[in-house]
């Protein structure tokens, strides 16, 4: 059968005419071979093309997935960005405060150096696994920065408010406020004398007011003299314990007697003109050891 001639009888639909071919069956293996191979072909591509799209599709959703855990750190290194910039404005002024309190000394008195690289600029120069696990290893290493740098910030801070602490006695009795309203007429230092013109040092400031004016305790203290004290009139002393005193002189009343305790603000007297006085004032002296200092290096407001 397989080598046998065959009879291919053709005829044309318009007409009672037709042809006859005659070929040899050998002829119809190579067509046979033809269409099965092309059968397999289309058979093994279109497996292919399955395979390929869905690989694909693979590709694609662990791109979306890389891509939105890279998202999800950047944002979580702007978030790190936002607590570096709090970390950084606390320390400036966990600096202040020590340069205040005066903790320099203990090594304590930089503000916090805080910053560092993310990996950031590795997010477009480098295929999308490597980036992750750089930016992965990066944003570790910068979050356990920040770790350590709230870590001193929060030793810092322990250390101010024991120190506002241990100085908030020192504060209560430290002279900081005007004894009363006026006008500076004679400050601290060498002057010429308003009774001889002859050079003289002035202890304390000479403040011009209306007769009466109150006059204020600068400080918390213990009032240590209050009366009558050669040139300086009427006068109260207040002992303010660190070795600091504090004068009020030339009085018209005095308003305590001595042994008072007296709180900063509180009413001493009024202004007067008694003792050594051209005029109504007061005449305000602060001592550290007994000697007098400027009352102004400790007049706050």
């Amino acid at each position: 059968m397989l080598f046998k001639n065959y009879d291919m009888l053709v005829l044309r639909a318009d007409s009672s005419k037709h042809r006859q071919m005659r070929f040899h069956s050998i002829l119809l293996v190579p067509v046979f071979l033809a269409f099965a191979g092309l059968i397999s072909g289309n058979i093994f591509f279109f497996r292919y093309y399955l395979e390929n799209k869905k690989l694909e599709k693979s590709i694609q959703s662990y791109e979306a997935l890389a891509q939105d855990q890279q998202l999800a750190m950047l944002s979580l290194v702007n978030r790190a960005r936002y607590l570096e910039s709090d970390l950084a404005s606390a320390g400036d002024l966990d600096g202040k405060l020590q340069v205040i309190l005066q903790l320099t000394q203990n090594g304590f008195g930089q503000a916090n150096a805080v910053g560092g690289s993310y990996g950031g600029e590795l997010t477009t120069r480098y295929p999308a696994e490597q980036r992750m696990e750089s930016l992965a290893r990066s944003l570790h290493s910068y979050l356990k920065h920040l770790e350590t740098t709230s870590q001193l910030e929060e030793v810092r801070q322990q250390e101010i408010i024991g120190a506002i602490r241990t100085k908030q006695e020192r504060w209560s009795v430290t002279p900081s406020i005007w004894p009363t309203r006026g006008r500076v007429t004679s400050p601290f230092g060498w002057r010429a004398s308003p009774f001889t013109g002859g050079r003289e040092f002035h202890q304390g400031l000479d403040i011009s007011a209306p007769l009466n004016t109150p006059i204020t305790a600068t400080a918390r203290g213990k009032v240590v003299f209050a009366g009558r004290k050669g040139s300086y009139g009427l006068a109260i002393g207040v002992d303010h314990g660190f070795n600091i005193t504090t004068r009020y002189a030339h009085l018209h009343i005095i308003a305590v007697k001595k042994g008072d305790i007296v709180n900063r603000g509180d009413i001493l007297g009024y202004v007067g003109n008694t003792g050594r006085s051209t005029g109504p004032h007061l005449h305000y002296e602060v001592r550290k050891n007994n000697t007098p200092v400027n009352p102004l290096a400790f007049i706050a407001d």
